[in-house]
């Protein structure tokens, strides 16, 4: 089931990622950078844990997703931001930054465009 998800929804929005896991449904992220604001690549929240990481802001929103065990599906025009895209593996965020991400609230999102809760 391929859903809105991204840091900002909390790692189980509305409950859907819960449900679909006890119906043995996976989760696929669309959107995993958010809808234009910038925040999930430029923000101080993710490029300030990037900084520790020598990671991008954009890699870290999408370590986040991976890290939940949600598949990710990415686009772009640019062959640097797809190399970038691909190192998500071989280095995680600590224990804290999981935390500060998953706690973070911005930028809002709905995992579906049927679900307005």
């Amino acid at each position: 089931n391929q859903i809105k998800y991204h840091i900002g929804m909390g790692p189980d929005p509305i409950g859907l990622r819960s449900y679909g896991d006890r119906l043995g449904i996976v989760t696929q992220a669309y959107s995993p950078l958010g809808d234009g604001t910038g925040e999930l690549i430029s923000g101080a929240l993710v490029t300030g844990i990037g900084a520790k990481h020598n990671k991008s802001g954009a890699q870290v929103s999408l370590r986040w997703v991976v890290g939940h065990g949600v598949p990710v599906s990415t686009k772009s025009t640019s062959a640097s931001h797809l190399t970038a895209n691909l190192d998500l593996f071989g280095w995680e965020v600590s224990a804290q930054e999981k935390e500060a991400l998953d706690a973070a609230t911005s930028p809002k999102g709905h995992p579906s465009f049927m679900c307005d809760a």
